[in-house]
């Protein structure tokens, strides 16, 4: 049977999480059931319980333990592969972004909007903003625009 009773407040009925008093990192493997307050007060606690330390000290140990069995320790599970293909994606997203606001861009400049400046601010008020979710200024849609005639040189 679940035990849905926070171990620390004893409150019944909330959603219990399984908090490892003893980190993974140093070898725990025992948990204790808490609720989302009482968990959040558990790491906060101790200054030598902040999640940045306990993620470093989880790779010390994993590279300590490599090395004992005579391996090379490796970060992450990339291969230059599929590192080569994620940043072959994240160009063509970009390709396909920038393409979509230069024809909008067009549209407007049709409309009467004739400078970099005021398609910037044609494009906040219509809602439309950067890769990142970001309002547009001059400058990065000036960069935006630019890849145009840098696209056009290499063909």
């Amino acid at each position: 049977m679940k035990n849905n009773k926070c171990w620390e407040c004893e409150v019944e009925g909330e959603e219990i999480e399984h908090h490892h008093p003893v980190p993974r990192s140093r070898g725990g493997t025992k948990t204790l059931p808490l609720c989302s307050a009482c968990h959040s007060k558990a790491h906060h606690r101790n200054k030598n319980m902040n999640m940045s330390k306990l993620a470093k000290e989880g790779i010390h140990r994993k590279k300590l333990l490599a090395e004992a069995r005579g391996e090379k320790f490796k970060w992450g599970n990339l291969t230059e592969e599929a590192r080569m293909k994620g940043r072959g994606v994240v160009a063509a997203n970009a390709a396909t972004f920038n393409a979509d606001i230069r024809k909008t861009c067009r549209e407007l400049r049709l409309a009467g909007y004739d400078t970099v400046g005021a398609l910037a601010e044609r494009l906040n008020e219509i809602g439309v903003t950067t890769r990142r979710g970001i309002p547009f200024s001059y400058h990065n849609l000036y960069r935006v625009l630019a890849t145009i005639s840098f696209e056009r040189g290499q063909q």
